[in-house]
């Protein structure tokens, strides 16, 4: 079980940072902490119920 929470946090991380690397563009944009931490929480909300729902739930 243990096992199963660690690799969906790191999914939802991987997916988020990926999610934020999409989102950026650094001709209109300069990079802060603000901008980086708003887009990776951005991205856990939509994220994570994604991986929640089609990752975890069909392997139980």
């Amino acid at each position: 079980m243990i096992k199963k929470i660690i690799s969906t946090f790191v999914a939802i991380l991987c997916g988020s940072l990926m999610f934020e690397a999409r989102s950026f563009d650094p001709q209109y944009e300069q990079i802060t902490f603000n901008n980086v931490i708003g887009s990776l929480v951005f991205g856990l909300i939509y994220i994570s119920p994604i991986v929640i729902v089609f990752g975890i739930l069909p392997q139980s």
